[in-house]
């Protein structure tokens, strides 16, 4: 719940809204569990893990790892630096990229990590 920023007395935090675009400059709208977000670039699809985080993450000893799977049976460190989309002062929207394949599969299953230093 502090990690994240929701409210430990409610018991369906919802999903963090975030109002912008992977390059940033967009609002956080509500704090909440990480989502899966998806850009279509004339390239193609962009997925990317959106996550809420701390703007105190590192004073408080907080870490955050990302790590993605397949197929729910092992999971992958993701080593990308979070992105910072939205800030409001106490709270970040960060994102990291989805690798495109994990042992030859298409990823889309993710989940952070959070860790606190003693």
């Amino acid at each position: 719940e502090f990690a994240f920023g929701t409210n430990p007395v409610t018991s369906t935090p919802g999903s963090l809204q975030y109002n912008g675009t992977f390059a940033g400059g967009g609002a956080i709208a509500a704090t909440g569990q990480p989502v899966t977000a998806v850009e279509n670039p004339l390239s193609g699809p962009v997925y990317r893990a959106l996550f809420v985080r701390r703007k105190d993450f590192a004073t408080a000893g907080l870490t955050y790892t990302v790590k993605f799977t397949e197929d729910l049976q092992g999971w992958t460190p993701n080593g990308a630096v979070p992105a910072v989309l939205a800030d409001d002062g106490v709270h970040q929207i960060v994102s990291v990229p989805f690798p495109t394949f994990l042992d030859g599969k298409t990823t889309r299953i993710f989940k952070v990590e959070v860790t606190v230093a003693p």
